[in-house]
């Protein structure tokens, strides 16, 4: 679904209107349910710093399956996929809330559920050295039944966040954080980067060793992006914000598009995504 809403610049040397188009999509999962919404920088308070100008913000939230069976005495995630609208309404939002401590998943359950959320969001900066210099900013954070016995968490496997973009922007990195499940640090690496194109970080969604119960609840990424010269000519691009699942042990390997804007994991079919894109971005 595209979603396309005008965004103003707050008070600047450069008060034209900026175009904020949206897009939020699952490439493996067309049909998914996917609550969204945005908010153009006109409907948002900018701060104290006002050279920092907010150009939207966009909320993306997808329902989540996981379906398991017992190999070898180990219970294995044999499906994990993006539930439609009916198939949502038909379970009961309800059932993806946190779980109280008086219901409880029995080991011999064979599904799992939960919720994915993405929040993007973009600021431009008016007070740079740079021709144009935009900081974006992704979290995606997971919203799983917490059980007093048998926990179930989002599958094992690493699980990937990252920006892409066009334009031949230059950027640099600015912070990437993610905590587990009872607010501990999770452990992040860099799974790809290309310069003028994007950066991917990957990290491990599920337990982190036998026995553990933890998973990682959040992970947030910010970048600086900028350009020395614009090219102009009306001349626009897209700054994406994606994260893939993954619902096996071992993983593949990262590649960002070194001819559009995209990146994607090679080596397992065993995956997922959820994509926010904002376009309409000068260059």
């Amino acid at each position: 679904m595209m979603v396309c809403v005008p965004a103003f610049a707050a008070e600047s040397s450069n008060n034209d209107t900026e175009k904020f188009n949206v897009n939020i999509y699952s490439e493996e999962y067309p049909n998914a349910y996917i609550e969204q919404s945005f908010s153009p920088a006109k409907n948002i308070l900018n701060g104290s710093n006002s050279s920092k100008v907010l150009v939207g913000t966009v909320n993306a939230t997808v329902y989540v399956e996981e379906k398991y069976d017992t190999v070898n005495g180990k219970k294995i995630c044999t499906s994990s996929k993006l539930l439609s609208k009916s198939e949502v309404n038909q379970i009961g939002k309800d059932k993806f809330n946190d779980i109280s401590t008086n219901d409880v998943i029995e080991p011999s359950d064979s599904d799992s559920k939960g919720r994915l959320h993405l929040f993007f969001e973009l600021y431009r900066n008016w007070d740079t050295d740079y021709a144009i210099e935009y900081q974006p900013s992704c979290t995606a954070t997971w919203t799983w039944p917490d059980l007093t016995t048998g926990k179930n968490t989002p599958a094992a496997g690493d699980d990937f966040l990252g920006f892409v973009w066009g334009g031949n922007y230059d950027y640099n990195l600015e912070s990437i954080t993610a905590v587990d499940d009872s607010g501990n640090k999770r452990d992040t690496y860099s799974a790809d980067s290309q310069p003028n194109k994007g950066h991917v970080w990957g990290f491990l969604e599920g337990p982190e060793y036998y026995g553990d119960r933890s998973y990682t609840k959040s992970i947030g990424a910010g970048l600086t992006m900028f350009k020395n010269k614009l090219t102009g000519g009306g001349n626009t691009t897209s700054f994406v914000c994606k994260y893939i699942h993954t619902y096996q042990e071992e993983t593949g390997s990262i590649n960002i598009s070194t001819s559009g804007v995209g990146f994607s994991l090679s080596g397992t079919s065993k995956q997922w995504s959820l994509i926010t894109r904002i376009s309409s971005r000068p260059y």
